[in-house]
């Protein structure tokens, strides 16, 4: 809608890898989510603040991994799926990447709120999230081209996880 078929296709094609990196890392929170949400109904607020300081280092450990790993493993990936196809080259690998890292943060905060018995609230900052993720690519989209997309993710995910800390 915002970028066109090339700019599209390219951004698709640049992300794929990215978007199979952060199914592996949204497994962490997947994973916690019913434990964490028993520790908090069963235990101290000093105990789940700790838990969760735990469960965040972890998330940031593969998070990190699984970023470098497509930063550093996406232009062999894509010449090898898609010999002659567009690539958005390292500046969008890069933002993707850091787009990973960014996003997964904020999603695990998510999880781990909506956790904590508050599902009607987290499910609707995600609804907000992505409203306003998509007005800053429309914003965006002339000045940064495809870059605007995982530009807008990562200054949304970095508000979005500070929000999430704040609660």
């Amino acid at each position: 809608l915002f970028l066109g078929p090339v700019a599209a296709t390219t951004l698709m094609l640049t992300r794929k890898l990215a978007e199979l990196a952060r199914a592996l890392i949204a497994m962490v929170s997947f994973a916690v989510y019913g434990p964490f949400s028993h520790l908090v109904g069963a235990s101290t607020s000093a105990r789940a603040q700790q838990v969760w300081g735990e469960i965040g280092r972890i998330n940031a450990a593969v998070s990190i991994c699984g970023a470098a790993a497509y930063i550093a493993g996406n232009a062999m990936f894509l010449s090898a799926w898609v010999p002659n196809g567009p690539a958005g080259g390292l500046l969008l690998t890069v933002l993707i990447g850091t787009q990973l890292l960014v996003a997964s943060e904020a999603f695990l905060r998510n999880v781990l709120y909506r956790a904590t018995g508050a599902i009607e609230t987290g499910s609707a900052m995600l609804a907000v999230e992505a409203v306003v993720r998509l007005a800053l690519v429309a914003i965006l989209i002339k000045l940064a081209g495809v870059a605007a997309v995982p530009i807008a993710a990562i200054v949304v995910g970095l508000a979005g996880g500070e929000v999430y800390r704040r609660l």
